[in-house]
């Protein structure tokens, strides 16, 4: 046999409790009670007793809430199981009283107007409704926004859309509450667009203003005009003020929603201006000042003023103005008739027709007269005509700055070989003028120029004549001075492109005079500078037995910088050019001793050249040799000897430096 200990573990308890009086459209709350005295309980499953049920796991809360749909007595079972698996159940009855159903309809949405609210809730089978409770979503209407009227009424503060609150109650304490949303539209913007004064007898337009008022979704426009005369139900209707006077115009307008608005305006009727005016002298091809003396006997300002100056030869845009004291030019002597049309700041008109007499102007005309030899100068000649009227004054314009009164003037020119706009405006005793515009080209003057060659002492000196002014003309002749009077009868010369021989360096002033085919003459100087030649000059050093000559240069530029030495060393060996970036002191190695003619080339930065030459000698080499006569040597025997010194021909030596200049030791 065998045996085992059994434990038997207690069961759960369930419990629960939930809300009494509870209505059918209302939840029941049902609040968990159960507990396990040896453990937890992990899961909970409820059964409504309306054929729905739900589950809970533990950690969920098991608190749970529940809608029936009807009234009536339900049986709610709790079933509890615990961490073992234990489980039980407990039922509780819960009774649900008929709740009612709420609901209710609005009529108004415009937000000037009042919103009426009709209760339409039912009992739903319970007890009488006893309570409403209003909320309009209107906080801005403070007390008014709410209400427990069962049909009540609210001025809604602003145009929006409201979410309105209606909650009822029966007399068993069952509430519903239900929310329809308000839209309240704004009235209708309204102004109107229209002078605020008019004239009597004029025909004046009005219209809602259309940056305010939306006529689109206008559905009616009435307009009164305070005068007594009919309505008008135009959108832009148009009135006749028979008075002078104050009206005040009203507009009512009402939108496609229904919502009315209206606005009013003070309309004052004035008078007509008086229109008058005078003009200037008229000129062919001048301006005619045309001058207003319009007025109001009221004093009412005049603000625009239109112009007709009856002129068919003018341009369209030309023949009118808006100006009130314009000027216009009439290119045609004759009458004409012109008219002005004056308007006040109330947007009353008049109009006056006069005529105006167009003289014929001056015809103005100049000639001018320039010569080469003038030099700027150039002389006028005044040739206006006037056929009704004789000339009485000329203004002259030559070039900025620069006018003159006079009837035929002269003037110089600033410059030369250019074109100037002359122009001369002349007045005849009518006081028309007529301005005349002529290019004046001032020619250049006669003008030569001369070149000359670079050149160094013992040169000849080219000079090169040319013509620079005006282009096209011809020297004639031709008179030259190389300011050298040392040269006697050479100094001067009549040739084109001469040359002269300068005996001296300096500097020369040359003169050149030369005549034109007009016998215009023209003289110009140019300094000739002669330069110096460079002096070249070097010396060597020549060792024994060192077959190489050490030149250095002490050659002296005169005035420039020496730039080029050109060496010739006299044995037929290659030119040695030092450029002046270079040293110009140089060696040379010659094969043989002896006597060399050296020549040295300076050039210096005038481009200037001179040679120096000068003989060196090359130092021979002695080489020390002796011979052994005795062909036997024998001990305690004399030995005699025989000297084969001699001058070396041909050798090879090195020097060795101390310094840049001083050799110290020499190895052949």
């Amino acid at each position: 046999s065998i045996s085992h200990d059994v434990e038997i573990n207690p069961l759960p308890v369930p419990a629960f409790t939930f809300t009494g009086n509870t209505c059918s459209n209302a939840e029941v709350l049902f609040a968990d009670q159960s507990y396990s005295s040896t453990g937890f309980i992990n899961q909970w499953i409820w059964d409504f007793g309306d054929g729905t049920d739900t589950t809970i796991i533990y950690p969920q809360i098991p608190d749970v809430g529940h809608l029936y749909a009807n009234d009536g007595d339900y049986v709610v079972t709790l079933t509890v199981i615990d961490d073992t698996g234990c489980t039980d159940f407990i039922t509780n009855q819960v009774s649900v009283l008929a709740g009612p159903l709420a609901e209710f309809s609005f009529n108004g949405s415009c937000l000037n107007e009042e919103v009426s609210f009709t209760d339409q809730s039912v009992i739903n089978g319970g007890t009488g409704i006893s309570g409403w409770t209003w909320n309009f979503d209107d906080p801005l209407s403070g007390i008014n926004n709410q209400s427990t009227l069962q049909n009540p009424t609210h001025f809604f503060t602003e145009a929006d859309t409201f979410n309105v609150q209606l909650v009822i109650s029966n007399t068993n304490g069952c509430t519903d509450t239900i929310f329809h949303q308000v839209g309240m539209s704004a009235p209708p913007a309204v102004a109107i667009e229209a002078n605020d004064v008019a004239c009597q007898g004029m025909e004046m337009l009005f219209r809602p203003d259309t940056l305010v008022t939306d006529t689109a979704a206008i559905a009616t426009f009435d307009w009164s005009f305070g005068d007594g005369t009919d309505h008008i139900y135009d959108q832009n209707p148009l009135h006749i003020f028979e008075l002078v006077g104050q009206y005040q115009v009203t507009l009512l307008v009402e939108d496609t929603l229904g919502c009315t608005n209206s606005t009013s305006m003070l309309v004052v009727v004035d008078e007509t201006p008086v229109p008058n005016f005078s003009y200037s002298t008229g000129c062919v091809g001048g301006a005619t000042q045309f001058t207003d003396y319009s007025y109001t006997n009221t004093g009412t300002a005049i603000t625009q003023w239109s112009w007709d100056f009856g002129d068919a030869n003018a341009l369209p845009e030309n023949n009118v103005s808006i100006q009130q004291n314009p000027v216009h030019t009439y290119e045609e002597d004759g009458t004409y008739s012109v008219k002005l049309v004056v308007q006040t700041s109330t947007g009353c008109q008049d109009s006056i027709l006069m005529d105006v007499i167009v003289h014929p102007s001056p015809q103005v005309w100049f000639a001018y007269d320039t010569a080469t030899c003038q030099d700027g100068l150039v002389y006028f000649q005044d040739s206006t005509i006037s056929e009704s009227s004789t000339i009485v004054s000329w203004h002259w314009q030559f070039e900025e700055g620069y006018q003159s009164d006079l009837q035929n003037p002269s003037y110089t020119f600033s410059e030369s070989d250019k074109c100037y706009d002359v122009e001369l405006i002349a007045y005849d005793a009518l006081g028309c003028s007529d301005t005349a515009i002529r290019n004046v080209c001032v020619p250049v003057g006669f003008a030569v120029d001369f070149e000359s060659t670079s050149t160094c002492l013992n040169d000849t000196t080219y000079f090169n004549d040319s013509l620079v002014s005006p282009i096209g003309d011809s020297i004639i002749l031709l008179t030259w001075d190389f300011g050298d009077p040392g040269s006697g009868a050479y100094n001067v010369s009549t040739e084109h492109n001469p040359y002269h021989y300068y005996a001296e360096s300096g500097s020369y002033n040359v003169t050149l005079e030369a005549t034109n085919i007009n016998n215009c003459m023209f003289t110009i100087n140019h300094t000739v500078n002669v330069y110096r030649l460079p002096d070249p000059v070097f010396t060597y050093v020549s060792y024994l037995c060192d077959s190489t000559v050490y030149f250095k240069n002490e050659s002296i530029g005169n005035g420039a910088t020496i730039v080029e030495w050109v060496w010739n060393y006299g044995d037929g060996s290659d030119n040695d050019t030092i450029s002046s970036s270079g040293n110009p002191n140089v060696t040379h190695r010659y094969d043989e001793p002896g006597k060399y003619l050296v020549t040295l080339q300076v050039t210096n930065g005038n481009g200037c050249s001179n040679i120096f030459a000068d003989s060196i000698f090359r130092e021979p080499c002695l080489t020390a040799d002796f011979e052994l006569l005795d062909e036997t040597v024998c001990h305690t025997r004399s030995i005699e000897f025989a000297d084969s010194s001699r001058i070396k021909r041909k050798y090879l030596c090195n020097a060795y430096y101390c310094s840049s200049n001083t050799i110290c030791s020499i190895y052949c």
